[in-house]
This record gives C-alpha cells, structure tokens and sequence, in this order.
C-alpha cells in the first residue's frame, strides 16, 4: 500500500519557499517508509545505533543516508534534504557529488581568489564546470601574465599559443611580455 506523505523540507512545515511562491513537496511512499527505526536525517550505524548523516549526504526517512547529486549540497551534518545551489548562491554556482557546500562555478565561469563566480570572458577557456582561476586555460591568440591574474591580453603577433600563463604560453621563438621577445 502507498500513501502520499508531505515532507517538511528546510524548516517550513510543509512546504518549500521557491522564488517566492510555496509548493507543497509530497512523496509517494510505501508503508516500510513509516517504520523506520531512525529519524530524518539520521541511519542505522554498525554500532545498531542511530548515527547522523554526514554533510553531504541525507536521509529523508530514516534509513540510509544518500549523497548530494551535482548542483545540490547539504552543509550540515543530519540533513534531511540537499539545497540547490542555484538558489543558495545564485546560477553561477555548483557543486560536486556529496558536497557540503557549492564548491565550484558553472560552465562558462571560474571561482576567483575569493571563492566567488566570476563570468569568463574572451580568452579564457570555460567550457567546463569547476573551473578557478589558476587553473584557467587561455585561448590561442591571448596571454595572461600570472595563473592568478584574471586579466588576459590579446597578443598583437602570432606567437601566442594559449594555455597557461607567462612565457609557457608563448611559442618555442617567443617569450615575455605577450611573448614578444624573441627566445633561443
């Protein structure tokens, strides 16, 4: 036998605030669902004892814990529930399975310094989720002068290759500042 059973998701009996509007958020569950010997947000350890589930990671039922799918995160330990990231921290931000909190930038952006999301532009290689600013690629064509500058330059000759930074993005001939120095 199935039933329909509200959840009480981040605190608000019975519903989810999204963007304003509240949604009623109900599962259909099976009566084994009830009887579990744990509360939300907690499993069966091997101790038979009931143990939170670790931040990442959440239980909804009782029974085991499951890990935070990409773009969602649970930051504390006994989550009954993971949160989205887009709406935590905004579209720029995402995470990586089981996270305790969005730990990485969208496609398309890299995580400065400052662990925030930052939109790439023209001559930054983005075309991967989690990208940071040291590990940035540069377009052929652009140079940056260090992995933590955030600042790319069009090259004015044909000897910038992209990649990484400095004169290790600079053909074999080339080196310097926008690899305009002619190398040995």
């Amino acid at each position: 036998m199935s039933t329909l059973r509200c959840h009480a998701p981040l605190g608000r009996p019975n519903s989810l605030v999204v963007l304003g509007a509240v949604l009623l958020l109900c599962l259909r569950v099976t009566s084994a669902d009830w009887t579990s010997p744990c509360s939300p947000g907690e499993f069966k350890g091997d101790s038979a004892a009931c143990e939170s589930c670790a931040p990442g990671k959440y239980s909804t039922y009782g029974h085991n814990c499951t890990a935070c799918t990409v773009g969602y995160f649970a930051n504390s330990s006994g989550s009954t529930m993971c949160a989205a990231c887009a709406l935590e921290f905004g579209h720029s931000y995402t995470s990586s399975v089981s996270s305790s909190t969005c730990d990485q930038c969208v496609e398309g952006n890299y995580r400065g310094l400052n662990d925030e999301c930052y939109p790439c532009v023209i001559g930054m290689e983005c075309s991967e989720a989690g990208q940071t600013l040291n590990n940035l690629v540069i377009t052929p064509g652009w140079f940056r002068f260090r992995n933590d500058s955030a600042v790319v330059y069009s090259c004015p000759n044909n000897n910038c290759e992209g990649g990484g930074a400095g004169d290790g993005s600079c053909g074999r001939s080339a080196l310097g500042p926008l690899c305009m120095t002619c190398g040995m």
